[in-house]
């Protein structure tokens, strides 16, 4: 067939000495147009601007649009009925002849370029409100996830005869006490440590020093590579750092400028305590939240349902009730994570190493393992600190029986968890988790994997099982070969899903 979509050779209304604009203001006129002012979108009968000599043709399947010069060359496709006719029209000369013997007047392109405006200018402001109120939304996101788990174990109860609000109410009253019971057993224990830390810091250091020398001395040959480092070169070297600090006044309390010690010491105590606040702030705003959504679990779902046409109901609440199960098992496999790592935490610090106040690492430890990946960092620092203040030699055993603990949770637990009940792929939380950090902070660090869950059950069950049409039971197999080559192999029930497949084959 030959193009008749084209416009006259060597001709292009654009091309005007008289409509010669910037080049990017003439490009967007054209997507403009063509993506919202043709009439071929917004009823589905056009009639192009064709070659005068173009014949009368049949509509297809797809048709193409297609600009004969090459500068704003471009394709759009639509897919349409068959068996309409289309009319040819002379190509129109000007641009005002563009618009006037066109298909809409200036009014209705006025109309229309408003239109357009107010769309985007809205859509831009909305973006910017979800960016700035992130942190807003990621916590009640973070109030839903905590009521669907609280919301699970009351339906345990209820399921057994007890009634609704007393069974919220022990749920809350247990939530409540954990929380209590894990701040009383890890802050105070947390401060003392870190005061006896910072107390016998000096003493340790000097301690470490003269262990090393001793070590030098003891072995001659490792003495020619190590350098020399006495504990009179630690003593001396700590008093110049100090003069230093001190501007070479002497060291004494009382020559000390109080004035930039305090306005040193603002920033961060301001820090602290907006920190502290923020945190509390946020914790009560959660505790409500979560506490109105378990008076009312529907009230998230029931706005969902009403911008749903009727035909999609039922499988909208399909969907919802998977991602609801999917959070139910992120929660549950989180706290057979935390239970597992705090209980070998505190036998394995607090018994073969006797470090004191293990119960309170483990519980830390546990409580970190929440975050995955990085809670293991997290954990790892007080691991130190209370093992330091205990006996420095210790410190490396610790970090060993540590990490050994976190391998095995992370190669028995985690994979459980993760890969088996939410179908998440291990190698994909980590860079997700990368991504949700740098857009939305903590919080995306924090909620990185029940987010990832809900986007892949919303791509799966509405663009690759509704969209695509590929059924549930649809799983071709990817297979590697030695030489690195990738082939897809199908079974007889894919084959007969994907005829295109059973034809290569």
């Amino acid at each position: 067939m030959p193009n008749v979509w084209q416009w006259g050779r060597g001709w292009h209304p654009f091309e005007s000495q008289r409509f010669l604009v910037f080049g990017a203001l003439k490009r967007l006129i054209i997507i403009v147009y063509f993506l919202y002012f043709s009439e071929f979108f917004r009823c589905g009968v056009l009639i192009p601007w064709q070659h005068r000599d173009a014949p009368i043709i049949k509509r297809v399947n797809f048709i193409s649009i297609t600009f004969d010069n090459p500068r704003y060359s471009c394709k759009l496709r639509n897919k349409i009925n068959q068996g309409t006719i289309i009319n040819h029209k002379p190509c129109l000369r000007k641009w005002g002849d563009f618009i006037r013997e066109g298909l809409m007047t200036y009014g209705e392109f006025t109309k229309r370029v408003t239109t357009t405006v107010v769309i985007i200018g809205v859509a831009f402001i909305l973006f910017r409100a979800v960016i700035d109120l992130a942190s807003i939304l990621l916590i009640v996101f973070t109030c839903w996830v905590l009521s669907v788990g609280l919301n699970h174990i009351i339906g345990k109860m209820t399921s057994r005869g007890m009634n609704r609000g007393l069974a919220a109410l022990i749920t809350l009253s247990g939530v409540g006490l954990v929380i209590a019971l894990v701040l009383f057993i890890i802050i105070p224990p947390f401060i003392v440590q870190i005061t006896n830390l910072v107390n016998d810091l000096p003493t340790t250091v000097e301690g470490l020093v003269q262990d090393y020398d001793n070590f030098r001395t003891q072995n001659p040959n490792l003495g020619r590579v190590l350098p020399q480092f006495t504990l009179d070169d630690y003593r001396e070297l700590f008093n110049a750092q100090v003069a230093e600090i001190t501007a070479g006044e002497p060291r004494t309390a009382l020559n000390l400028d109080v004035r930039q010690l305090a306005g040193s010491a603002l920033p961060i105590l301001g820090g602290i305590g907006s920190f502290v606040g923020s945190l509390i702030a946020n914790t009560i705003f959660i505790i409500l939240i979560t506490g109105y959504l378990l008076a009312d679990p529907l009230v998230y779902y029931r706005p969902i349902l009403t911008i749903i046409p009727k035909s999609q109901e039922q499988r909208m609440v399909e969907v919802l009730n998977k991602i609801r199960k999917a959070i139910v098992a992120w929660m549950g496999g989180l706290a057979i994570s935390i239970t597992f790592t705090g209980t070998l935490v505190t036998l394995m610090i607090g018994v073969v190493l006797n470090v004191p106040n293990a119960l309170a690492l483990g519980v830390l430890s546990g409580v970190a393992g929440i975050i995955p990946n990085v809670g293991y960092y997290i954990a790892l620092v007080p691991v130190i600190i209370f093992t330091a203040a205990d006996d420095p030699v210790k410190v490396i055993p610790a970090a060993i029986i540590y990490w050994l603990i976190n391998q095995i949770e992370g190669a028995l637990v985690t994979p459980a968890v993760v890969k088996n009940q939410l179908n998440i792929p291990a190698g994909v939380v980590l860079p997700f988790q990368l991504i949700a950090a740098a857009v939305f902070g903590f919080y995306g660090i924090l909620l990185a994997v029940p987010i990832l869950a809900i986007l892949i059950i919303i791509v799966k069950e509405f663009y690759v099982y509704d969209t695509l049409g590929k059924g549930k039971t649809y799983n071709p197999q990817l297979v590697m070969l030695p030489d690195g080559e990738i082939r897809i192999e199908y079974d007889e029930d894919d084959l007969a899903e994907n005829p295109h497949a059973r034809a290569e084959a």
